[in-house]
């Protein structure tokens, strides 16, 4: 069995025999370091380490500054411009900034976004 089968089935353990409200806690803390994690692993996958080494800097920057200011001027026209709900107007933002249904997925139980604002 693979790494990642392990990590689905660890995760799996904690939301399903604990009830939701006990395992919040668990869903904010993997929330919080998401867009790290995501961010790394598709940069580590997709280019070889000496490529990451020569444009590593710059990348940092734009990652850093260029991802949270596109979520917030997407949460801004969102609920300002189009009048969407808060929830559904971070779920847009997060993911036209990240990586689609997956980011809108992972940020769903965070802002507690109803079934009808994932669709």
């Amino acid at each position: 069995i693979g790494y990642a089968v392990w990590a689905i089935v660890l995760g799996m353990i904690p939301t399903n025999l604990l009830p939701s409200d006990k395992t919040i806690w668990i869903r904010k803390f993997a929330a919080k370091d998401g867009e790290f994690f995501i961010k790394c692993s598709l940069g580590l996958l997709a280019v070889e380490l000496t490529v990451l080494a020569s444009v590593g800097g710059p990348a940092m920057i734009v990652a850093w500054i260029g991802s949270p200011l596109a979520i917030a001027i997407g949460f801004a026209l969102g609920v300002r411009l189009f009048k969407c709900s808060d929830k559904l107007a971070m779920l847009i933002a997060v993911g036209a900034s990240w990586c689609g249904a997956s980011a809108i997925s992972a940020v769903a139980p965070i802002v507690m976004a109803s079934s009808e604002e994932v669709a």
